[in-house]
């Protein structure tokens, strides 16, 4: 028997065939490195969206600092400016068509609640006021979520259903008139001397007038994001004899404004403060 003869392909043949292959290994690397390449920017696509609706979108505008007026309330169209709502950190506050009231409330992204039972003045109006004062803390107390825009907030109930809309308050002072409802004294709120005129007005941008019931008062005022300081108050220097007590309301009237601070507008109201956070004065726009 010969010497078996190693038998051997053709060398062109060969390189054709490891060509193949390494062409074959050279797309599988790519195909592998594509999909890696795929299933990182996947992840980093499902990472970047955020499915927490507490953070989601932009960042919710904060209730607290704001005064707005109702302008509909289950359904009804409001015709004047009576209900009105001032947001603290903590609580809301305003006129409810009769009554002033204080309430506590809290937030959590777009549900809200007003817990507890509420404060309320207990003064007594007309019949229709009375009925809306009623409808308006029912509202209240069954709102669970809300809407907040620049220059709108809305309450809606579970179902989703209008419970009260407002619009902003405007906190201009300009070109504005304040018939004075109660004012601070050393021994406390007080209400003007029936049939006497007590009255603030702001004139122009800088200059405030007001009277007590027998002098008038001048000076000047700077009012910025809710604060507000008067400086240069003069008066008139007359006597008054008549009503009783007329000289001791003037007197006190310019120590109010003297002090003033601060300053929130709810609807027909304004309400000034001092340093303190102390109601000084309260008052009704005069129309």
């Amino acid at each position: 028997m010969g010497p078996r003869t190693a038998c051997c392909r053709d060398p062109a043949e060969a390189d054709v065939r490891l060509h193949h292959s390494r062409r074959k290994v050279g797309a599988m690397r790519f195909q592998t490195v594509g999909s890696a390449l795929a299933l990182l920017l996947m992840l980093a696509s499902c990472g970047s969206s955020n499915d927490d609706p507490s953070t989601s979108g932009e960042d919710m505008a904060e209730l607290a600092g704001t005064s707005w007026t109702a302008t509909t309330l289950a359904g009804e169209d409001l015709d004047n400016e009576r209900i009105t709502a001032a947001f603290s950190a903590k609580s809301i506050a305003g006129g409810s068509g009769c009554n002033r009231y204080w309430r506590d409330y809290e937030t959590d992204g777009t549900s809200i609640s007003f817990p507890g039972s509420h404060a309320l003045t207990k003064m007594m109006c007309d019949a229709k006021s009375m009925r809306q004062e009623t409808e308006y803390h029912e509202a209240l107390s069954n709102a669970e979520t809300f809407d907040l825009s620049e220059d709108s907030l809305t309450f809606y109930n579970g179902s989703g259903d209008t419970l009260v809309a407002y619009v902003r308050a405007s906190q201009e002072l300009v070109g504005t008139t304040w018939n004075v409802t109660s004012y601070a004294t050393d021994s406390g709120t007080v209400s003007p001397i029936v049939d006497t005129e007590m009255w603030v007005a702001f004139e122009t941008e800088t200059g405030l007038a007001a009277t007590a019931g027998c002098n008038h008062f001048s000076g000047t005022y700077m009012a910025n994001d809710g604060g507000l300081i008067v400086s240069e108050l003069a008066q008139t220097e007359m006597a008054c004899v008549e009503p009783e007590g007329i000289m001791d309301q003037e007197s006190a009237m310019g120590d109010v404004i003297n002090a003033f601070a601060s300053y929130t507008i709810e609807g027909n109201q304004i309400t000034i403060l001092d340093q303190s956070g102390q109601t000084l004065l309260t008052a009704e726009r005069q129309e």
